[in-house]
């Protein structure tokens, strides 16, 4: 049984976690054209800068060090117009906003404020992926100058090529500062790791998508089926029919109305036929005017009415063309029973298809051949 201490956590936790969410994807648009991960990431690092900032303004009142603690608000409050440009939808100069500030921030604290051992130099490694995340589109050129600039500024914090550091850390707080500040770098690192396999993941898914769907019609692609047969013909016991659809004298309408008409068709005549086919039908655009379905039943019966009402609903759906003129089209359909073999299936359902269109177009033709009769007449 929860308690109510428990339930009060919970919800803290979850308007924690709501308020954060809300902050990550601020101006972003996961639907629009401009890159959504991009401003996530800026969002998140300069979250991250301020969150940190605000901690070292702690740690320097703490240390009666007030000056450093208002130079460390100046910064935290640059960090924070990043949100303004965003708003006004100038990611482009947030991410340069942003991390010229970090730079100058990490340069200032390990070259003038404090001497190399405060360790404040190690934060600007983690500019250099930090660039690449809120600069994904940006020349490799950038990234090259964020790391040169990133080299030369442990170089010269390295080297001590400065003043007398105008702070100088407690003794007995130095250990403790430097280990603050490599848990604070590793979560640094770690957060951009993740981000940016989060959004290789999220391409890569993407480009997978995009190679198994058919462009035009935004159904699955001839490559898609033709692997989704093989995988059924292996693996399932049940029975599937397979259903392949030509539309007549297609050429005719790209010459009469043009192209953009027959593609206007091709997808038209896809919405038509995803609208009536059974739950659980693949239906894939095989290329051109052709078409393909793959059907779970036991009886081709069932396959050939299924056949049928797609054949009745393509020629009794009307067409418009670009400049108004109402036309129809008709579709021949070749229906086989998948097997095991399911290229020789594939190759009878074709066969079928070739036979419709020899009886006059518009009509369904069931391959009646056996499988083997096909096998004994390959080449």
């Amino acid at each position: 049984m929860i308690t109510k201490s428990e339930q009060k956590n919970n919800g803290l936790k979850a308007l924690f976690l709501a308020a954060f969410t809300s902050i990550i994807n601020y101006r972003t648009k996961p639907d629009s054209t401009t890159n959504f991960e991009s401003i996530q990431s800026i969002n998140m690092i300069c979250v991250f800068l301020i969150s940190g900032s605000a901690l070292y303004i702690g740690q320097w009142i703490m240390l009666g060090y007030y000056p450093l603690a208002l130079l460390t608000a100046l910064f935290c409050i640059s960090y924070g117009l990043s949100f303004i440009w965003i708003k006004i939808g100038k990611a482009y100069y947030a991410s340069y906003h942003c991390l010229i500030t970090a730079f100058t921030h990490f340069m200032i604290y390990s070259t003038v404020i404090f001497d190399r051992n405060a360790g404040f130099q190690w934060f600007l490694i983690a500019i250099i992926p930090a660039s690449f995340l809120m600069l994904p589109n940006a020349s490799r050129w950038h990234h090259f100058m964020f790391a040169v600039a990133v080299m030369l500024g442990m170089t010269v914090s390295e080297i001590g090529l400065h003043y007398e550091p105008l702070f100088d850390f407690p003794t007995d707080y130095r250990t403790v500062s430097i280990f603050i500040e490599g848990i604070l770098l590793v979560i640094t690192l770690n957060l951009a790791m993740e981000m940016s396999n989060k959004a290789i993941d999220k391409y890569r898914a993407k480009l997978t998508m995009l190679s198994q769907k058919d462009e035009l019609t935004q159904i699955p692609n001839r490559r898609f089926f033709m692997s989704s047969i093989k995988h059924y013909a292996i693996n399932t016991k049940q029975t599937h029919f397979i259903l392949t659809l030509d539309l007549d004298h297609f050429k005719k309408i790209n010459d009469q109305y043009g192209h953009a008409t027959g593609d206007d068709a091709l997808i038209h005549v896809a919405n038509t036929i995803n609208q009536i086919i059974p739950k659980g039908t693949l239906f894939a655009r095989l290329g051109g005017e052709e078409f393909a379905l793959l059907c779970q039943t036991d009886f081709k019966e069932h396959a050939i009415a299924i056949a049928e009402e797609i054949k009745e609903a393509i020629a009794t759906h009307h067409l418009t063309s670009t400049e108004g003129e109402h036309f129809y089209c008709t579709a021949s359909i070749g229906v086989a029973q998948l097997t095991q073999n399911d290229s020789l299936s594939m190759q009878l359902s074709d066969k079928a298809l070739y036979q419709a269109k020899a009886q006059g177009r518009n009509c369904v033709v069931f391959a009646e051949h056996d499988i083997k009769e096909v096998e004994t007449n390959e080449p």
